[in-house]
């Protein structure tokens, strides 16, 4: 109902709960996948962004470029961050318009995952949070 009231509903399926194997193996099939930047809780690193690069699909992250995964989003080159309503509305007129984004290259993809790249995780975690300064 959301969809259609924006008129972007032949753009958007929804569906009904599903189970995690089953979302997992969606989100390799996707175009790019959304991701929502919240600046009002600069620290969070939320597991989905995780499960996106795992994914191997590019991210569009939509809001702040400044919390961790905005920033890791540009750093890495996983996607794009959009802050603006037309930047958003470029970016989807591209994804409709032009040929499917490629994959992530594995590089990228093995400096979030734990077993590969935990080391440099690591050190971006702490990086981040002695950028953001103390919590308060």
């Amino acid at each position: 109902a959301g969809a259609h009231a924006y008129c972007v509903d032949d753009c958007v399926e929804g569906e009904p709960r599903l189970p995690r194997s089953e979302v997992l193996e969606r989100l390799v099939h996707a175009d790019a996948l959304l991701l929502p930047l919240y600046p009002e809780d600069p620290h969070h690193i939320p597991m989905r962004f995780f499960e996106f690069v795992g994914s191997g699909r590019p991210l569009l992250g939509i809001g702040s470029p400044a919390v961790p995964a905005g920033r890791f989003i540009q750093e890495y080159q996983l996607g794009v961050v959009c802050e603006s309503t037309s930047d958003l509305v470029a970016f989807l007129n591209e994804l409709l318009t032009g040929p499917r984004p490629t994959d992530l290259p594995e590089e990228k993809r093995a400096i979030f995952e734990a077993a590969t790249g935990q080391p440099e995780l690591r050190r971006l975690i702490e990086e981040t949070v002695v950028a953001q300064g103390p919590r308060g």
